[in-house]
């Protein structure tokens, strides 16, 4: 059994960084009570917070203090058996901590699996049955008449602790997956031997057929290819005999690049040498007086001048004319050496083609020299072919019986997903179940004050008749009746999980629950409550002038300074 012990809690919703600590193990009856938005159903968001990380409808930015907005903090204490535990949980910084015993427990990795470890391992129980189980009411609160048929089904499950069921067929769906992919496998394995087996066989057949054929035939494509070789040998000659002759003409060309650059070299000299005399010339002509020295020229010494550097024209011009003719002379001959050079590439690229063409032809002519040698031996080849296909066989019938086993596994495996299904062995329980728990429910519903008759069938539907047999929906009742209702299942609830001990606590938790209640319906509930054993209720409801009287102890919320808090009488 889970004891809740204490809970406290700060900057969380409305209440601010001074801690309300509440003991919930200290009375039998307590009433919550305070003005609208006084924090009263604050206890409920700090319990489900500090247990299970999650407020039953916020985000956790909405459950952070709105003026604070950190150092939000949950520390809830609970005993079960003879272990203490301590869960502290926060926001801004993010905390989560479990200390069993005063020792904190080894923090995973992931805080999912530590939360994990925390309500399958310690609790036994997750924030659905924390919402039908120990909370009832508020606006955090679906009804479980209100729940889709597949929740209703998980939290029976949960409440019978059966759910294993279910985590076993998770895990078998994976084996059945895996054994689906080896059955793949296996039957691509099949595939491949049996195409293996096929080939060798071929091939072993295609042996015993060469053994048959004629040694001629294999000589006379030899002869084929001696004669193609003979041929091609001819070509081979001829072009390299021409290849002789262009070489004599390429030797016999005594230039290159480097001639015609010195050429053009000295042609250029020449060129400036006869530019330098024009341009003397042209001085002589037009100027009378000497620039260094400014005297008169005289006319004679001038025309000797001029006569000199016609001369000297005269030579230079010849020279550039001769040079000229040797450039073009000396690039004739290297256009036609690179011509010479381009045509012996060819002929050679083709020689190199006709010798792979023989070299082919060669290798051809050993392996049909080779063929006709094996054709002369033994059987020895053949019957290494023939043990090959033997191993073939042998891995066949090995893979064979590996997937009939697998088919066997594959019918053993469906059988327990057969089990496992919502329609095995959870069915049979929850069958076994179904009649007590309406049997609890519409025991309740008399305590209420409620005649009707309530059954939920396997499939978790319900059906309500009237005393006269009428049958009405949940829709149907009105307000108040559905109170009652809903308070009839959660205490059913309760009374299951005790038996089947998987959801067993002290803490029961009411918010708002009398809202729709009338006098009447307020007072069967309390009286109900009282009967309690071993159980702390906490009423929160704002109808403090009605209940006070009727509880062991009253938690009063106010709003000071814009912080939820607890009043101090």
């Amino acid at each position: 059994m889970i004891i809740f012990k204490r809970v406290s809690y700060k900057n969380l919703k409305a209440v601010g960084n001074s801690p309300v600590v509440i003991d919930l193990n200290k009375a039998n009856t307590t009433l919550i009570t305070g003005s609208n938005g006084a924090g009263k159903s604050t206890l409920i968001s700090a319990l489900s917070f500090g247990l299970f990380g999650q407020d039953l409808v916020l985000n956790k930015s909405g459950i952070i203090n709105t003026i604070n907005l950190k150092q939000t903090e949950v520390v809830v204490e609970f005993s079960i058996d003879k272990k203490e535990y301590k869960i502290i949980r926060g926001i801004k910084p993010t905390i989560f901590k479990i200390f069993e015993n005063n020792k904190l427990l080894n923090e995973y990795a992931s805080s999912r699996d530590y939360q994990k470890i925390l309500e399958t391992q310690i609790l036994k129980m997750d924030i659905r049955a924390f919402s039908q189980v120990i909370t009832v009411g508020g606006r955090n609160y679906t009804p479980f008449m209100k729940l889709k048929s597949v929740d209703r089904r998980e939290f029976i499950e949960d409440l019978l602790d059966i759910r294993v069921f279910s985590s076993m067929s998770t895990i078998l769906k994976d084996k059945v997956k895996t054994l689906k992919e080896e059955l793949r496998g296996n039957d691509d394995t099949l595939k491949t031997i049996k195409e293996q087996v096929t080939l060798q066989k071929s091939f072993v057949d295609k042996l015993t057929a060469e053994k048959s054929v004629s040694v001629n035939k294999i000589d006379e494509s030899i002869r084929g290819f001696n004669a193609d070789n003979e041929n091609l040998t001819k070509q081979v000659d001829a072009i390299l005999l021409l290849e002789e002759c262009i070489g004599r003409k390429y030797s016999g060309i005594n230039a290159d690049d480097e001639m015609v650059a010195l050429l053009k070299f000295e042609r250029a000299a020449t060129n400036t040498e006869l530019n330098a005399a024009l341009k003397r010339k042209k001085f002589f002509i037009e100027e009378s007086h000497c620039p260094t020295c400014s005297q008169d020229i005289a006319h004679h010494h001038k025309s000797d001048i001029l006569d000199n550097i016609g001369k000297n024209i005269l030579q230079v011009e010849a020279e550039l004319t001769r040079l000229h003719d040797n450039i073009k002379t000396v690039e004739g001959m290297v256009e036609d050496r690179l011509n010479l050079t381009n045509e012996i590439a060819k002929h050679q690229t083709e020689v190199r083609k006709l010798q792979s063409k023989i070299q082919i032809n060669n290798h051809l002519i050993t392996s049909a020299l080779v063929q006709i040698e094996d054709l002369n031996k033994d059987t020895t080849s053949i019957d290494v072919e023939k043990e090959k296909l033997k191993e073939f066989a042998k891995k066949y019938v090995a893979a064979s019986e590996s997937r009939k086993k697998l088919l066997d596994d594959r019918q053993y495996n469906d059988l327990l997903q057969e089990c496992l299904a919502d329609t095995g062995i959870k069915s049979k329980i929850i069958k076994q179940y179904i009649p007590a728990i309406n049997r609890s429910v519409n025991e309740y519903l008399e305590k209420f004050n409620l005649f009707i008759s309530y059954h939920l069938d396997e499939n978790f539907n319900e059906s309500v008749k009237s005393r006269h047999r009428d049958t009405f929906t949940y829709e149907n009742f009105s307000d108040g009746q559905k109170a009652r209702i809903d308070l009839a299942l959660m205490l059913s609830w309760r009374d299951i999980a005790r038996s089947r001990n998987a959801v067993n606590t002290n803490l029961a938790i009411f918010d708002e629950s009398d809202a729709a209640l009338d006098a009447e319906g307020a007072a069967l509930m309390l009286e109900i409550f009282s009967k309690f054993k071993n159980t702390n209720v906490f009423l929160i409801s704002h109808k403090s002038d009605q209940l006070a009287d009727k509880v062991d102890t009253i938690l009063e919320f106010e709003i000071q300074n814009n912080f939820s808090q607890l009043k101090i009488a």
